[in-house]
């Protein structure tokens, strides 16, 4: 379960995650995602800032893809906790899948530092190959916890 996961995710880090106008490389995603995670959550707190002060909300500020770059960090705390089978890598392996695959429901990500966003065309082999990694993992997690009561 967890090489083939493990292995998985590799992979995926060699394909593309997405496109856009251009192909998003998935390794350069996962680097590089972590700042457009930043960008948002700072966008998000205009457009709150901007209600409380009774402003209107301003269009430019809306909410991308990037907050799915957080399944990462998830991803690699259920894969560290499995190798002792317990309820915190079922957990976080169902978070995983959760939070990756709310990018389906996304159709732009932030394309660079100055905050505009770019349409998603189209879902790439890596994207898949990210979601399995974590099917991959919540299959092991779930095996685990059925033959645990057996």
């Amino acid at each position: 379960m967890l090489v083939s996961s493990g292995i998985c995710f590799l992979i995926a880090l060699t394909q593309t995650a997405y496109t856009t106008d251009e192909p998003a490389g998935s390794f350069l995603v996962m680097m590089t995602g972590w700042m457009g995670m930043l960008t948002e959550l700072g966008h998000i707190t205009s457009n709150i800032l901007d209600v409380v002060h009774g402003k209107a909300v301003q269009s430019e500020h809306a909410v991308g893809a990037s907050f799915t770059w957080l399944a990462n960090p998830l991803y690699l705390i259920a894969l560290l906790s499995s190798r002792h089978p317990s309820r915190t890598s079922f957990y976080f392996s169902m978070m995983t899948v959760a939070v990756m695959l709310v990018f389906i429901l996304f159709n732009k990500v932030l394309s660079d530092e100055a905050g505009h966003y770019e349409q998603i065309s189209s879902v790439g082999a890596g994207y898949v190959l990210w979601v399995a990694s974590a099917l991959i993992l919540l299959g092991g997690n779930v095996f685990l916890s059925v033959a645990k009561r057996e």
